[in-house]
């Protein structure tokens, strides 16, 4: 993502962590949904991405999330996610809208206020 301008900013209230964290949690392992078959080069994971950075006991912890591509999920460093709605509605509203997103997500999207 290095070079890419920020096009949005906003900070979650505790209530929002904690449901993001939890939705992690919940999310089915290896990433997804995913659309390879409209995949070309150079778009796997699209051109806009989420980065949320969390507040752990250990430090500050990030998340990327990538959902404008034809290969999407949470990455935590550690494991990649596939979204959920539960796990996106924390991160969208205000501020951070979705200018570009795979179709896959739309019906996830619909449900976001």
């Amino acid at each position: 993502m290095s070079g890419q301008p920020l096009i949005a900013s906003r900070r979650l209230t505790a209530d929002e962590v904690g449901a993001f964290v939890d939705a992690i949690a919940a999310a089915p392992v290896g990433g997804g949904p995913d659309e390879p078959d409209s995949c070309v080069a150079d778009w796997r994971r699209g051109d806009t991405a989420l980065l949320v950075r969390l507040p752990t006991t250990d430090g500050v912890r990030d998340v990327i999330v990538w959902y404008a591509g034809c290969f999407n999920g949470a990455d935590d460093g550690t494991t990649l996610h596939a979204l959920t709605a539960d796990l996106l509605e924390p991160l969208f509203g205000g501020a951070v809208v979705a200018t570009s997103l795979t179709m896959s997500l739309a019906p996830m999207m619909q449900k976001i206020d």
